[in-house]
């Protein structure tokens, strides 16, 4: 059944389904950093959050 609602599906609602997901996931993950570090700013957990993304890369020249 999902399946064939998925196939019903035009390109723009998958997509939109995919950044809504991705953007659920973040937001978890946020709150976990939150909850893990409460003392921490907004910036240090938006650094925390970029470093958990690109792990074991580093982190782009952009957020340095």
């Amino acid at each position: 059944m999902q399946l064939k609602i998925w196939r019903s599906m035009t390109g723009e609602q998958r997509v939109q389904i995919a950044l809504d997901m991705s953007e659920f996931a973040r937001a978890l993950a946020k709150t976990r950093i939150r909850r893990e570090h409460p003392e921490w700013t907004e910036k240090q957990v938006m650094f925390e959050l970029f470093r958990l993304a690109f792990l074991p890369q580093p982190l782009p020249a952009w957020v340095r």
